[in-house]
């Protein structure tokens, strides 16, 4: 018997434009800033950028991010996230990538955004 691997936190896989997503919200959220690039809004937009973790010469992994791209002229960095998990975890690699790439700015979707008054 086959047994199809169940996704960790239920995500359905998904194609769009011929690229293949791991979730129905990160594909929707490529399809807005690819809206954004097309409005000049933001340039250069990537998906999985990858940002290698060295520390005093020792090379501790790669962390992907799903999507990068400048906003006026600031670069950023996107990780889309279904909801928050493992937090102390993820909170760790942020800022570990954070201090190794300070001219970056490192977002997700659970980012609280701050009200304009």
């Amino acid at each position: 018997m086959i047994c199809k691997k169940r996704s960790l936190y239920n995500n359905r896989k998904t194609t769009l434009d011929g690229m293949l997503f791991d979730s129905q919200d990160e594909a929707k959220y490529y399809r807005y800033l690819s809206l954004l690039q097309t409005s000049g809004e933001i340039s250069c937009l990537e998906r999985q950028t990858p940002f290698v973790l060295i520390v005093n010469s020792v090379k501790l992994g790669t962390m992907k991010w799903d999507f990068s791209y400048i906003e006026d002229g600031q670069k950023v960095a996107f990780d889309w996230k279904g909801y928050k998990n493992q937090e102390r975890i993820w909170n760790f690699k942020r800022k570990l990538v954070q201090a190794l790439y300070p001219d970056w700015s490192f977002r997700t979707n659970l980012d609280k955004v701050k009200k304009k008054k």
